[in-house]
């Protein structure tokens, strides 16, 4: 991101009432705001000025909005990219991320969610800068410790998954308990220190994809819709797209890929059923689950201790690993046996 205090936006809309509302919106929200009818007249405006976002169409008339996103990449400035994407758009939201976008919106807008997207997509680009800040101090400094500086880095990622948390009071705390809870069960499972390792850094970050995941879904009381319901599914490969990059472990970003797999293959990302999720990852969904169960919601209220174990017996075999469930209840036994003996 370019060290200013004012954000720099550009839209890239052929349509002279769609652009006027895209740059509206923006100027409104803080940004400085350039606007251009054409792919070509935005190419060449990124080439002279620097800007932190771009939102554009993604049925721009000379050019695909896969095209587009290419011809940005190869410029390779410090720059997000936000896709408006029409309703009878041949793009979809996924092959605009997977093409270089940071996010997309789709028409009709919502203020706020294009608002949020955009903010996001700009924290998002901080991320990959830190990674680049990153590899830039491994190369200059060899001789400091690679780990360490790795520790640095996701130090880095760790608090701003924390301060993600913190926007929201139910959701505070989350992934440091969730962390607690998986390093306890992968002791109590005889998982190694390495494994544990892996689940604490999961566990740490295994909601960071959220960030691309609007406020007004994730906080929705009531049913989500079956969109709403795919955009939070998204957070996972979304996390994987951040974390990717930076950790050379490709166990523990499996972990977080897969700890919304389900033992009975209902699960998402990839639907991996059984033994195919990494025990990791079982391990993690099983304190996940417990955790937001136990926790309030804006949908509903906190299970206590015995609601929640109840639930995931329930679960067992279906949802959760079973063997992974028998060893979190006796992890939990032994917990409150110790805490009592204390008394």
């Amino acid at each position: 991101m370019r060290p200013s205090e004012t954000l720099r936006a550009m839209v890239v809309d052929s349509d002279s009432s769609s652009r006027s509302l895209l740059a509206h919106t923006l100027c409104s929200a803080g940004y400085e705001v350039s606007a251009f009818d054409t792919a070509q007249a935005g190419l060449e405006a990124l080439e002279a000025a620097a800007y932190d976002v771009i939102v554009a169409d993604a049925c721009l008339p000379t050019l695909s909005g896969a095209d587009f996103l290419a011809a940005v990449t190869t410029r390779e400035v410090d720059v997000s990219v936000v896709m408006v994407i029409p309703a009878d758009s041949p793009l979809t939201g996924v092959e605009c991320l997977n093409a270089g976008a940071m996010d997309y919106v789709t028409r009709p807008l919502v203020t706020e969610d294009l608002l949020a997207r955009v903010g996001r997509a700009i924290e998002r680009r901080t991320l990959l800068d830190e990674r680049l800040r990153y590899e830039q101090r491994v190369e200059a400094q060899t001789a400091q410790s690679s780990h360490d500086q790795r520790r640095l880095f996701l130090g880095a990622v760790e608090s701003l998954a924390s301060a993600l948390e913190a926007r929201d009071p139910h959701t505070r705390g989350h992934s440091a308990r969730v962390a607690d809870l998986s390093i306890a069960l992968g002791l109590a499972l005889g998982l190694s220190e390495k494994r544990r390792e892996q689940l604490r850094i999961a566990a740490l970050l295994h909601d960071i994809g959220k960030i691309g995941i609007p406020d007004k879904v994730l906080n929705k009381r009531g049913r989500l819709s079956g969109g709403e319901r795919a955009q939070v599914q998204m957070h996972p490969m979304i996390a994987v797209r951040i974390l990717s990059p930076v950790l050379a472990d490709s166990e523990t970003v499996a972990i977080i890929q897969h700890h919304h797999e389900r033992i009975d293959g209902s699960g998402y990302p990839d639907g991996l059923a059984g033994d195919d999720a990494p025990v990791g990852a079982r391990v993690l969904a099983a304190a996940d689950s417990f955790d937001a169960m136990t926790s309030e919601r804006p949908y509903r209220a906190a299970y206590d201790r015995t609601q929640a174990l109840d639930e995931m017996r329930r679960c067992a075999g279906t949802q959760l690993d079973s063997e992974v469930v028998d060893a979190f209840h006796m992890m939990l036994r032994r917990r409150e046996n110790g805490r009592n003996r204390e008394r």
